[in-house]
This record gives C-alpha cells, structure tokens and sequence, in this order.
C-alpha cells in the first residue's frame, strides 16, 4: 500500500529558495532514475510566498521511504537545509500518510 509523505518548509531568503530549487530538482531527478520505490518526488513552490515549498512525495512503502533518505542527494538536501530553511533543518514540517482503500479502511 502507498504511503505518502508530504514536508513543508520556508527558505530564509529569496537566494536560499533558489538554491533549494536546484536542490529540489536534482532530487527530484535523482529519484525518477534511481529509486524504484520513489513513485512521485514533486517539489511545488507556492505561488505567493516564493520563499515557501512543499514537496508531495509517494512511495511503495516505508522502507522506500527509508531508501530514499539514504541517497546522497537526499543528504546534500538535508545539509544545505541547515542553512537555507527558516529554523533550519527543524524547520521542516514532516506529514506522513497512508492510503485508505475503497473502504476507507487503512
């Protein structure tokens, strides 16, 4: 079953959100050539505030989850958001999600 995993952050400035873009990116690309268990990795950039990102993330199951965060990318991403996040790498906002069948059920 899908879990979805949806984290929100804000850069400290309009120079950091550009280079969170291009960081973005490269995870983004770096999951749709080498991470199976990836099924989306879309990072969104809100259209008021340029400095406010989502990323809306799907994954096979937790333990692509955990794949994904072993990646260098991944880290790259995790180290620059020391410095590039508003409170830095605790000022991401990380909501997890499992899909509901036709049930409803989880």
């Amino acid at each position: 079953m899908s879990f979805y995993v949806i984290a929100s952050m804000r850069a400290v400035s309009a120079q950091a959100a550009d280079e969170l873009a291009v960081l973005f990116t490269a995870c983004r690309e770096h999951a749709e050539k080498h991470e199976p268990g990836t099924l989306q990795y879309q990072p969104v950039r809100d259209m008021q505030d340029p400095l406010k990102f989502k990323v809306f993330e799907q994954y096979a199951g937790p333990e692509a989850v955990a794949a994904h965060t072993k990646t260098d990318v991944y880290r790259a991403l995790g180290r620059a958001g020391k410095t590039l996040f508003e409170g830095g790498s605790k000022g991401i906002t990380i909501e997890r999600f499992q899909a509901v069948d036709a049930k409803g059920k989880l």
